[in-house]
């Protein structure tokens, strides 16, 4: 476990927390290496092209979201600027990837 004090000034404010994980809850594999050379060397990155039909930008960025985070493209597509945070006083920055509530119909 790493130390909640790390060098640089940096901590990890979730040092004491524990998620449980339902068995079966996530079935997602891991990209492989092949899987990240067709990403990271297609058009959108290696031609610097964005699909008219696929929302342009997020072409770019859900990638790269996804990879540094963890996150769904699911729970990427319903960010807004504004769930990109940061908590105060300190210098670390996050995406508030909150549950929404599910509309009943």
């Amino acid at each position: 476990m790493t130390s909640p004090n790390a060098p640089g000034g940096w901590r990890n404010p979730f040092h004491k927390i524990a998620i449980a994980v339902e068995e079966g809850e996530d079935d997602r594999l891991p990209l492989t290496v092949a899987d990240l050379k067709t990403i990271f060397t297609s058009r959108v990155y290696a031609g610097a092209k964005r699909p008219k039909g696929g929302r342009g930008e997020a072409a770019f960025w859900f990638p790269l979201i996804s990879m540094y985070t963890g996150a769904r493209l699911e729970e990427i597509a319903q960010l807004y600027v504004r769930d990109l945070q940061q908590l105060p006083n300190e210098n670390l920055w996050f995406f508030n990837i909150m549950e929404l509530p599910r509309l009943h119909h």
